[in-house]
């Protein structure tokens, strides 16, 4: 059996990957540092098929930034807390969030008792300066929810937005046909299904859906309109559940 273990660290991202091989398969787990992360495995024809493509990823991690070995010791960024709109010395309130409705509505529709399903942790002014630093042209509608109702998951494990953006490959996700992907694809989220949400930069960040199977859906609607859609959240607050 062998084992790699790798780590990336630095001003808004503190993530761990680890690659398991044993025979025929790996397993693959990924995730934030200090939490159980995500887990794949995946089958090949043979021990040297497998060997070869476990030896294809920990290099193109290498090539990405990740380091082996153990992290450096590292605070977690807190999470913001939600503080309720204060009005000024003039009487007047503060400017609306681009996502009151939406906090409001998974307020209403959530379990109370499923915490850990309904995980979420808002970013700080100092992440989100590095993230658009990192990420030029990041969608501003992004940033606000990231903001206001933070990464995570809501309505009992429905979407998960991911800490930090993904490739198809951190989620095990092969081109079809065994062709390469044809453009980059900056994953943020997934149903915890079969689909997972994304951007495409070069396309002015347009919203995409990529399947297991590695085919790209163009969603034709910005960030905002989409996620307030994976909560199932209907016009004027409707619970599309009901």
């Amino acid at each position: 059996m062998t084992r790699h273990e790798l780590h990336f660290q630095d001003g808004v991202s503190d993530k761990f990957w680890t690659i398991e091989l044993q025979g025929k398969r790996f397993t693959v787990q990924f995730g934030r540092t200090g939490t159980d992360g995500q887990t794949q495995t995946k089958k090949f024809a043979s021990n040297a098929e497998a060997e070869k493509a476990c030896e294809k990823l920990v290099a193109e991690k290498l090539k990405k930034g990740y380091s082996k070995g153990k992290p450096k010791s590292a605070k977690s960024a807190k999470p913001v807390k939600k503080v309720a709109a204060k009005k000024s010395a003039k009487g007047q309130k503060k400017s609306k969030g681009m996502y009151d409705d939406a906090v409001a509505f998974l307020a209403r529709v959530e379990d109370p008792e499923e915490h850990e399903m309904n995980d979420r942790e808002r970013f700080s002014a100092k992440q989100l300066a590095q993230l658009q630093r990192d990420f030029p042209g990041i969608p501003d509608d992004f940033i606000a929810y990231l903001r206001e109702v933070g990464a995570g998951s809501f309505r009992e494990c429905q979407f998960e937005v991911f800490q930090d953006f993904l490739t198809p490959e951190d989620r095990g996700i092969d081109p079809p046909d065994g062709e390469e992907h044809s453009e980059e694809v900056l994953l943020f989220g997934h149903d915890f299904s079969e689909y997972s949400g994304g951007f495409l930069p070069r396309r002015r960040w347009a919203v995409v859906l990529m399947g297991n199977g590695g085919h790209c859906y163009k969603v034709k609607k910005p960030f905002a309109k989409f996620i307030r859609g994976e909560m199932l959240m209907g016009p004027r607050g409707v619970d599309l559940r009901e």
